[in-house]
């Protein structure tokens, strides 16, 4: 049974989060962007508790 990761977007938990994913900018090692959207993922409960009292 594969395991169910609950999956957070943190620019929806944070509107003001600054975020620099240089994977979905020109800006890294290959000269063009590897990402196709800059969105930062972590899991549900590190949000939560990284962003408890922001």
């Amino acid at each position: 049974m594969p395991l169910q990761t609950q999956l957070a977007d943190t620019s929806q938990r944070v509107s003001d989060a600054r975020i620099n994913l240089k994977y979905a900018s020109d800006d890294n090692i290959t000269g063009k962007p590897i990402y196709r959207h800059p969105r930062a993922m972590l899991h549900a409960d590190a949000v939560e508790k990284r962003f408890r009292d922001a």
